[in-house]
């Protein structure tokens, strides 16, 4: 009898410590303020086998990327909801990341299109990379001799074709401040020029002769709105956009103000060395499916010239090939991206992605994006981008950003406290929880390249 209540006793003791354990244990995690922390093996192995899955997988949403480097395979799974990669110039984000993630679309096979602002720094690394793999290859970089033709005027469908033109005529004239760092625009003026160049590129689409030289022409005529007047040959989709242009036939000045906000957006153009990209048929193959890379070149000498007919291919390329009947996905490249003005970039981010689009994007930091986009628009890109790869941003205000997003972890400090009395020394020991960042801004303004 005694040997069965020694049982019972040690077993509820021995419930009374697990279960008092277990109560200290609950308390302790359930009173921690903080929860950041950083990754470890469980999530890493995690990523990896979602990885493996989606590259088996092969769905054009859904897209799995990885970084080779020194025996070190790092999986990028879901890298269609967007990877962007920021770190002031020098800090490897080029070399480390984003070279990287292309080099994985391109061996899985995947349409890549690739901005390269330094033209031809980073083609010369992915160019013959993708023709060893078997890919079509094809440049457009205005002023260069293997630059092929981009004729803005085809992607129109027909001469009636107002919504791509004033596309063409928005994104043309924004790119055009941006390069030659101009900000605001008049109230009026602005859009009423841009409605302008929208009928001259409808009216030039309709012409022998379809392309921005014979918009300029257009723009260059004297009596312009006595001749628009005149013309019955104009269709009615065409006169209507006319329309504002015509209301001011009355006031010289105002008309002829207006043609000079339209005529600025084309009078750029006519360099024989940027010209022979742009007049006649385009070469370009616009149906991106396959393996098929297309560099977007920079000639940083004609900046203020070629970055609006790239953004604008860009632009039109994106909302041409992201569709809801793709068959596989297309890599969209864009390190120094707020050197461009893309006005669907949000939406490309936030919509198309189920459509098959994976965005990489490269910039230096915030500061630089919100001049091009805004603080608001700035803040959603860097939002809708799930993977972040963060090195050294060299700007103040970037660091504290980056850092409180990343939160506050929960530390426990121990205390040792030592008291006297007669019968001797007593040491007791006491917990306190503290709170920091899991990064500081500091730590991170400290990093080094390639880290």
């Amino acid at each position: 009898m005694n040997d069965i209540n020694l049982s019972n006793l040690l077993i509820v003791g021995v419930l009374g410590g697990a279960a008092a354990w277990l109560s200290r244990s609950r308390g302790r995690y359930q009173s921690r303020s903080a929860t950041a922390r950083w990754c470890g093996p469980a999530e890493q192995q995690r990523a990896a086998r979602s990885a493996r899955t989606q590259r088996k997988l092969r769905a054009k949403n859904k897209v799995s990327l990885s970084i080779c480097a020194e025996g070190q395979d790092v999986s990028v799974p879901s890298a269609e909801r967007g990877v962007l990669v920021m770190g002031q110039p020098g800090s490897g984000k080029t070399y480390s990341v984003i070279d990287p993630l292309v080099r994985s679309a391109l061996r899985q096979g995947f349409p890549v299109v690739l901005y390269d602002f330094k033209y031809p720094t980073q083609t010369r690394r992915v160019l013959a990379y993708a023709r060893h793999l078997g890919y079509q290859t094809q440049v457009f970089a205005p002023g260069f001799e293997e630059s092929c033709v981009f004729n803005p005027l085809d992607l129109l469908s027909s001469s009636d074709d107002s919504e791509t033109a004033r596309q063409l005529a928005e994104v043309l004239n924004r790119n055009f401040k941006l390069a030659s760092q101009k900000s605001g625009e008049d109230p009026f003026f602005g859009p009423a020029g841009d409605q302008l160049a929208e009928a001259a590129l409808l009216t030039a689409k309709g012409s022998p002769y379809p392309d921005l030289m014979m918009v300029q022409s257009l723009l260059s005529l004297d009596q312009l709105p006595e001749r628009l007047l005149q013309a019955t040959h104009l269709s009615s989709w065409v006169r209507a956009s006319y329309g504002q242009f015509l209301s001011t036939a009355s006031s010289e000045k105002t008309a002829a103000s207006i043609v000079a906000t339209a005529s600025a957006l084309f009078t750029r153009f006519l360099k024989p060395q940027i010209a022979r990209s742009f007049v006649g048929t385009s070469g370009l193959d616009y149906n991106l499916e396959g393996k098929k890379l297309l560099v977007l070149g920079i000639d940083r000498q004609r900046r203020d010239v070629v970055l609006p007919l790239v953004a604008t291919l860009l632009h039109m390329l994106i909302q041409h090939n992201t569709h809801a009947h793709r068959r596989d996905p297309l890599v969209l490249a864009l390190d120094e991206l707020p050197t461009l003005y893309l006005p669907a970039l949000v939406n490309w981010l936030n919509e198309n992605r189920e459509d098959g689009l994976v965005s990489i994007l490269g910039l230096q930091n915030l500061a630089q994006l919100e001049r091009t986009y805004g603080k608001e628009t700035s803040q959603a890109i860097f939002g809708a981008c799930a993977t972040k790869f963060l090195f050294n941003p060299g700007e103040k205000d970037s660091a504290e950003y980056v850092s409180q997003m990343l939160g506050q972890e929960s530390i426990l400090q121990r205390a040792l406290s030592r008291s006297y009395s007669k019968g001797g020394a007593s040491h007791s020991y006491s917990e306190t929880e503290k709170t920091r960042p899991l990064l500081e801004a500091a730590a991170l303004l400290k990093l080094q390249q390639g880290n």
